[in-house]
């Protein structure tokens, strides 16, 4: 989500908040930290189009953030006010933003404050002195770097493989400066920023142990230091030309803009002046990347409006409340309409209890709700003969077995499963006590009627029941049965012997007599060919059907 931009609409000037970070933009961004915002050490927040720090980030995580990072934003300045709480910091990544100076005090309540990355912003020489009189106050600081600013001279300490040699007879190249070539630097064309700038920083921030990732040595140390009377006094005026430069081309620009709008109201066509095209050229000035920003952040929000819109949407309590209190109005207005003639209706498909039994000359209706449901949407309005309960928009009506005494009746929630207890007193106590008593009787009948079977089916003897069939059912199927389970169920008497079941030609077991032991008959059929002349042969036993020889 990008941070959005508040307009006053009440003055005839705009006035627009600068985008900063938000408490959603830091809950977003904390999911390493399980959404803790309190507790945050470390905070990643580039390219995110701020404009400004904002206050909420020191209220809510700035004595404990020690890693901020905001490359690639558009940030112009630091309001001290708004970066006072940061004193746990220990690294700050404010490379490509639109700084052109350290603000005084912005820093200075920074106390461990060890690395600074100011890389791609706009320092230029006019700023340069008070930058590094801001950065001075930092006793902690220990890495810097200044590559890309308009004011650093990108050639010198270039190379982090050369010698220490190299480097020195580099930085005694940037500590030579003249006055003539003060003087005829409007003529020459120089290259890009400030060659005595390292120098500058280095004798400047006596604690510094390394400037654009180089480190910094003890001999370069003592150069700087011996030169930077003449680097302060080049530094000024070098600072003075550069503001006349940029009063300068201010002047031009308010020109070219007035010239613009003259055209416009010339022409009278509907062209928008504000918008980069895709293949249009730009520069590299705060004005432009500021531009650039805002495009982006309104094409970025109105995707994410986009999305939003195409997503399912999820009601809140307000707007359920809301339903409620529409569904409620509407139900009251329905039920006045239709006096007495109601009808019922269960819109919820709840499904609910009428109970006269349990507690006498009372009718207690039992609803299930959920649990987790709030008691905000649920209304329940008793009538004499009838009680409707509006439940999340939803009309349950259901007229009464008994006329009650609406004002003595109660509403209660159990704590436990959310279900509603209606207990309304009945008028006349003695109402429908015929058919309460005689529901009650048909319950006990049917509750002693199962029970008794229950015993029934739990105590059968087989063996008895059996017996109980005559020899006449003996040819019917329920007959048949009924021996069969009797031979089922009869109990053996003495061990079972086997011999003789094989006939002996095929290595069975001879059988012997034996009074103590159950004798089992071996049974066999035998089947004859019938001759096909007609004639029966009775002497062949050749066709029988017993099994063959097994040896």
């Amino acid at each position: 989500m990008v941070p959005t931009a508040t307009t006053d609409t009440d003055t005839t000037d705009t006035i627009t908040t600068p985008r900063h970070i938000t408490l959603d933009l830091l809950r977003r961004r904390s999911e390493h930290n399980e959404g803790l915002v309190s507790t945050l050490e470390e905070l990643a927040l580039h390219q995110e189009e701020l404009e400004a720090i904002g206050p909420i980030l020191g209220r809510t995580c700035g004595r404990t953030l020690k890693i901020l990072l905001l490359q690639n934003n558009v940030i112009s300045t630091l309001d001290p006010r708004e970066t006072k709480m940061l004193k746990s910091l220990e690294y700050l990544n404010l490379a490509l933003n639109n700084l052109t100076t350290v603000t005084r005090g912005s820093l200075c309540r920074c106390e461990f404050l060890n690395k600074l990355d100011l890389t791609l912003n706009f320092v230029d020489v006019d700023e340069l002195e008070r930058t590094v009189d801001e950065l001075a106050t930092l006793r902690s600081l220990r890495e810097l770097f200044l590559l890309g600013n308009p004011s650093m001279y990108s050639d010198v300490g270039d190379g982090a493989g050369s010698s220490s040699s190299d480097v020195v007879g580099k930085a005694a190249a940037a500590l030579q400066v003249s006055n003539t070539d003060i003087g005829t630097s409007s003529e020459k064309k120089q290259p890009p920023g400030w060659k005595g700038c390292r120098a500058y920083v280095i004798a400047r921030l006596p604690n510094l142990k390394s400037l654009d990732g180089t480190d910094v040595l003890r001999s370069e140390r003592i150069l700087a230091t011996e030169r930077l009377p003449d680097l302060v006094a080049e530094l000024r005026q070098l600072a003075l030309v550069k503001r006349a430069e940029k009063h300068e081309e201010e002047q031009h620009r308010l020109a070219d803009l007035k010239k613009k709008m003259e055209e416009e109201e010339e022409e009278e066509d509907e062209v928008d002046l504000e918008i980069i095209g895709e293949e249009e050229l730009t520069g590299h000035t705060p004005e432009v990347r500021s531009k650039i920003s805002r495009e982006m952040a309104e094409q970025k929000a109105a995707r994410e409006e986009k999305e939003r819109a195409n997503m399912p949407r999820t009601k809140g309590e307000a707007e359920y409340e809301q339903e409620q209190r529409e569904a409620i109005e509407k139900a009251r207005q329905r039920e006045e309409e239709r006096g007495g003639n109601i009808k019922q209706c269960n819109e919820g498909r709840w499904k609910f209890s009428f109970d006269e039994e349990s507690r006498p000359g009372y009718v207690l209706l039992t609803v299930p709700i959920q649990k987790f449901l709030s008691s905000t949407l649920v209304d329940v309005d008793v009538h004499p003969t009838y009680v409707s309960i509006v439940i999340k928009g939803r009309v349950l009506r259901l007229v009464l077995p008994a006329e009650v005494r609406s004002e003595d009746s109660t509403a209660q929630r159990s704590t436990t499963t959310g279900h509603l207890l209606l207990t309304m007193p009945k008028i006349d106590p003695n109402e429908n006590m015929v058919s309460v008593r005689a529901a009650s009787r048909y319950k006990e009948e049917m509750a002693a009627s199962k029970q008794k079977k229950e015993k029934e089916n739990a105590g059968v003897d087989y063996s008895k029941a059996s017996s109980r069939v005559g020899p006449k059912d003996s040819n019917t199927s329920a007959g048949l049965a009924s021996d069969m389970l009797k031979e089922a169920t009869k109990q053996l008497k003495g061990s079972v012997r086997i011999a003789g079941l094989v006939d002996e030609r095929h290595g069975g077991v001879k059988q012997e007599p034996n009074s103590g032991v159950v004798d089992m008959k071996a049974v066999s059929s035998t089947r004859k060919a019938k001759p096909q002349d007609g004639s029966t042969d009775t002497d062949n036993d050749d066709d029988s059907d017993e099994p063959p020889a097994m040896f």
